[in-house]
């Protein structure tokens, strides 16, 4: 399907900077999906529109979907599939994300230091979120992250394996966020290490307990209902 010419200015997940994208196609993908409903499965027709677009600058392909091809008003809407940007979950705290958010920019960049010390300013902010603040914001003196993070495992906040995992990110992101020697810095390969580490923690401190809880919550209404059902089967039984 050809378009005219309809641009939008946003992230390039291939450079890491804002820049202007220009669509060159959208093509409609004819899917088949499940609907659960009443627990009877019944297979619905869905239409998704994937807008192809290429970046002015680095001249890089990016896909986006969306369920409309009413290009005009969606292309600066649409969501990024392609490259994947790596995002943390909505209900973490802004200032979080916005310090994580940087540092992938940083990370497109091949820009080491600005990443380490933007996951390093994130572990503070996940202490301070979490109560245990530094000294700057009313703690009780912690000058250093890492006296901080056992503050936060002596509270029962973060279980021990939790602890040790930020202290390590600790350490790694301290060769990037610091003057050191060219063989002691952070190498950018290193830096995707640190990515997939610390959202493991962000997963295990922000989404894992809210996750178990829904999934126990489910469970103990699908035993109810089980046991409801088994009740009402018992009452109509005719002695």
């Amino acid at each position: 399907m050809a378009t005219k010419t309809i641009e939008r200015e946003s992230l390039c997940p291939l450079e890491g900077f804002d820049r202007k994208q220009r669509l060159i196609r959208v093509q409609p993908c004819h899917t088949i999906k499940g609907d659960y409903t009443d627990g009877v499965i019944r297979p619905v027709e869905k239409v998704v529109y994937y807008y192809i677009a290429v970046c002015e600058k680095c001249k890089g392909p990016l896909v986006y979907a969306a369920e409309t091809d009413d290009v005009k008003n969606n292309f600066a809407k649409a969501e990024l599939l392609y490259p994947p940007l790596r995002k943390l979950p909505e209900n973490i705290p802004k200032k979080i994300a916005k310090y994580y958010e940087i540092a992938t920019h940083a990370k497109r960049r091949d820009d080491p230091k600005t990443f380490a010390m933007n996951i390093r300013m994130a572990l503070e902010a996940i202490c301070t979120n979490l109560g245990v603040p530094d000294h700057n914001d009313g703690g009780k003196g912690f000058k250093n992250l890492g006296p901080r993070i056992d503050e936060l495992a002596k509270k029962a906040l973060i279980p021990n394996y939790v602890q040790e995992m930020m202290k390590d990110l600790t350490a790694g992101c301290n060769f990037g966020a610091h003057d050191r020697p060219e063989d002691e810095r952070v190498d950018p390969a290193f830096c995707s290490m640190i990515d997939d580490f610390f959202n493991a923690v962000v997963q295990m401190i922000y989404v894992a307990p809210k996750g178990l809880k829904e999934f126990h919550d489910r469970v103990q209404a699908a035993k109810r209902q089980a046991k409801q059902r088994k009740a009402r089967q018992r009452s109509n039984v005719k002695y």
